[in-house]
């Protein structure tokens, strides 16, 4: 089934990142992957929020189809749970916030966060 953008769905982008996958990660990128996010600092892997990320091509658009996600690039981030946005990440996450998408217990991809969009106007 192919990915909807999330935009699509009427969500908006709450911060952009430029992450970097892990070399020794089986699992390669593929576009609606929910891999979860942890923060580098303070660095706690057991506490991973859900905040999705959307891959983007070179112009900032969501990639779509059947196109490679690159290993290295930018996705825009979407916090799923509503509540959470105001009452945690909008005091966490600033430019240059570093992170982690995981899956389970396991680190995928550094990020570092680029942009602020959505994240403190909800």
């Amino acid at each position: 089934m192919a990915h909807i953008p999330y935009q699509k769905r009427g969500r908006k982008v709450d911060f952009t990142v430029s992450y970097q996958w892990l070399p020794d990660v089986a699992q390669r990128p593929f576009q609606g992957m929910r891999c979860d996010w942890t923060y580098e600092d303070p660095p706690n892997i057991a506490e991973a929020w859900m905040i999705w990320p959307e891959f983007l091509n070179d112009a900032g658009a969501p990639i779509t189809g059947d196109s490679p996600i690159p290993f290295a690039g930018r996705a825009a981030m979407y916090v799923v749970a509503d509540q959470l946005r105001q009452e945690v990440h909008a005091a966490r996450i600033h430019v240059g916030t570093t992170g982690h998408f995981v899956v389970g217990s396991l680190a995928i991809a550094d990020a570092v966060v680029v942009s602020i969009e959505y994240l403190r106007d909800a």
